[in-house]
Parts: structure tokens; sequence; C-alpha cells
């Protein structure tokens, strides 16, 4: 039998949830969350940068802020584009 099979959905949510709240908290102290053969999330910091805005045709300003990125494993990414695009 799966072991997988073996767990309650109500278990196998809080297992998702409680991962994911991991990644959460170590995100938030800055930190950069590996997977290992799944990829890598990162925050990426960016500088402020000017851009026109067509509504009010003016040019305005966005203030530093951070993003986060995920990165594909290398790996999965190229097993992945060669199952969809030899299908």
């Amino acid at each position: 039998m799966n072991r997988m099979n073996q767990i309650s959905k109500k278990d196998k949510e809080r297992i998702i949830e409680d991962f994911l709240l991991e990644i959460v908290e170590k995100i938030k102290k800055g930190e950069d969350v590996k997977l290992k053969h799944l990829g890598t999330f990162k925050i990426k910091n960016l500088e402020k940068y000017k851009f026109y805005n067509f509504t009010t045709s003016t040019f305005d300003e966005y203030e530093n802020y951070k993003k986060l990125k995920f990165s594909v494993n290398k790996k999965l990414k190229k097993q992945i584009n060669s199952e969809i695009f030899e299908s």
C-alpha cells in the first residue's frame, strides 16, 4: 500500500500548510529557501525607478521595494520542457 494513502487528507493539508509557513518565515528573515530538486525562493531588492504614467500623462516614481523570485532547478526545468515539447 502506498504510504500517502495511509495519511488522511486533513493531515496532508496540515503538512503542506506547515511547510509553506516555514518557507514564509525564512523569507521574512531575508533568507534564501532552497528546495532540493525543485528550486530556490529569493528576495530581490529592486531600486527605485521612474516610469511614464499614460493615465495621468506624468512621470511617476516607484520607491525601492522587494520582490519574491522563484528559480526552478535546472534539471527539473529541462525534464519538464522535454516532456512538454517532445509530446
